[in-house]
């Protein structure tokens, strides 16, 4: 009886012991947003497509005695599986993708296919840490954009509007001193500071930017955790960047770029985004000798400027007989003490800046 209790056992023993787990071969990620820009591409309109094209079979052969499947370890003929996860943070979802594969067996001469290859595409439950990942981006990357919205400014003599129309007290201190872009790359009257300050007070007790900094901050903390595949964390990082941009009644534009780095905030001008009320970038009223501005504080400013020093004289005649009207002159002491006058004339609908000879 025992005997046969026993023989029992060993042929019901492979019914009874659990399947090994499928292997798995490799894991990818992507990282889709239409927003984020840089590497970060806009999520693809078909997934299974996308993963299909992204995927192949394996060909394996067998031995050359042409007996036992001996192609290596681990039995790459039987079915593994590959993991795909798409973060798309546009519309806050996180698909994940399992492909699985069975390769293709050819005999050791190539001629007869022994297992015939095949792939089969499933959507399977993202990890909640996955989900938590995208959500974070999510918030993020919304945040930012109301960010962006409060930081896009019109500056209207005595107050100022955001994006969305509506009338800001972000520029307490710089409303009076910074009247065109230029103020601020001259730092005419202390525009440079005042704007400064303005942009460290807008920000610190901002409830907006302090959303965005935590959820970026959550988002960073589970890169580790979750698969992401071989993406550029660079481009994540850029998201720490934004732009404030002010625009003047004069026609200029002033763009600063602002990132958050380790707690704390740092202010750049972006010379190549900013403009004069006629249009120059401010590199290129560095680089090159213009004279002629919109408005009589931007003339102000760059009789003042030291980037702009070729004005030449003014001359007998004006182009087509226009009458020009002397409104200020402007002296300029020089370090040997000798003074340089520079005049700042009105036409019809521009200022004009020449030296006085």
């Amino acid at each position: 009886m025992q005997t046969k209790f026993i023989a029992l056992l060993l042929l019901l023993t492979p019914l009874l012991t659990p399947a090994a787990p499928m292997p798995t071969g490799k894991s990818d990620g992507l990282i889709c947003s239409s927003y984020i820009g840089g590497k970060v591409k806009a999520c693809p309109e078909n997934i299974h497509d996308y993963i299909n094209n992204k995927t192949g079979i394996p060909i394996y052969h067998a031995c050359d005695n042409g007996e036992a499947l001996c192609i290596g370890e681990g039995y790459p003929y039987n079915d593994f599986r590959e993991l795909h996860t798409i973060y798309d943070i546009d519309n806050n979802q996180t698909k994940k993708i399992q492909v699985t594969i069975t390769p293709t067996l050819l005999d050791s001469l190539g001629r007869s296919t022994l297992q015939q290859g095949r792939k089969i595409i499933s959507e399977i439950a993202p990890t909640p840490q996955e989900k938590q990942f995208t959500n974070e981006l999510f918030l993020a990357v919304n945040s930012k954009q109301k960010l962006a919205k409060q930081l896009t400014l019109t500056v209207q003599g005595s107050y100022a509007t955001d994006a969305s129309g509506v009338t800001t007290d972000i520029l307490t201190s710089s409303l009076l001193s910074c009247k065109t872009a230029l103020n601020y790359l001259n730092n005419d009257v202390n525009c440079m500071g005042d704007l400064n300050k303005d942009i460290d007070l807008s920000v610190q007790d901002n409830a907006v930017f302090n959303s965005f900094i935590s959820a970026l901050q959550k988002a960073q903390g589970l890169i580790n955790v979750v698969t992401v595949g071989s993406i550029d964390y660079s481009d994540l990082q850029k998201l720490n960047q934004f732009i404030v941009i002010l625009y003047y009644d004069d026609g200029s534009k002033l763009a600063i770029n602002v990132e958050f780095k380790e707690g704390a905030i740092e202010i750049k001008l972006n010379k190549d985004a900013s403009r004069t009320s006629k249009g120059l970038t401010f590199l290129q009223f560095i680089e090159g000798n213009t004279n002629k501005a919109t408005s009589y504080g931007e003339a102000k400013s760059m009789a003042n400027s030291k980037y702009n020093s070729g004005f030449g004289c003014a001359p007998t005649r004006f182009d087509n007989d226009v009458t020009a009207k002397l409104v200020n002159t402007i002296i300029i002491k020089k370090p040997d003490g000798t003074e340089r006058h520079i005049n700042i004339y009105k036409l019809v609908n521009e200022f004009v800046v020449f030296n006085q000879c």
